[in-house]
């Protein structure tokens, strides 16, 4: 009897998702990492840790962003690397699209060659620290159903303030 309970308790361990098992495999590892607010707007910068390339002297990762701007959400993404020396942090563009209103692409960005110094007490900084060490205490919070849905329920509460 012992023997068949303990079967029980493992296949039903084997069959039982877990959180991370249940979610899409895009949705998996999606962190808020900054927020920024300004005069007609705001802001919230999105990375996903599963496209990332982190822990090496320059790591990458694709950062999506949402804002709201004069009562309309924008999109945009690209791929941003960082030099993770703490002495000398910089970070460079990749290549990046941007989104209208209505989900159409706007525009392109082309790649940057030129590395930037990190301006402390920023987003571009916050962004920094995350790629080149993507532990959760870096971000703000975790994102389970992803950067579309929790930027729109923001900015839907955000609008209704203003």
């Amino acid at each position: 009897m012992r023997r068949i309970s303990s079967w029980v308790l493992l296949a039903t361990l084997a069959i039982t998702p877990t959180a991370t098992q249940a979610l899409p495999d895009k949705l998996q590892d999606w962190w808020l990492v900054s927020t920024s607010g300004y005069q007609n707007g705001q802001s919230r910068f999105y990375i996903n840790r599963t496209d990332m390339i982190s822990g090496q002297s320059v790591s990458k990762a694709w950062v999506d962003l949402y804002a709201y701007e004069k009562g309309a959400q924008r999109h945009s993404k690209w791929q941003m690397f960082a030099q993770c020396d703490d002495n000398a942090p910089k970070t460079r563009f990749g290549a990046g699209v941007n989104y209208a209103p209505d989900g159409s692409l706007e525009g392109q960005r082309r790649a940057s060659y030129v590395w930037e110094d990190v301006v402390p007490d920023t987003s571009q900084e916050t962004l920094w620290r995350f790629i080149c060490n993507s532990a959760p205490e870096n971000a703000i919070q975790f994102v389970p159903d992803g950067p579309e849905s929790d930027a729109s329920r923001f900015f839907r509460k955000y609008a209704a303030k203003r």
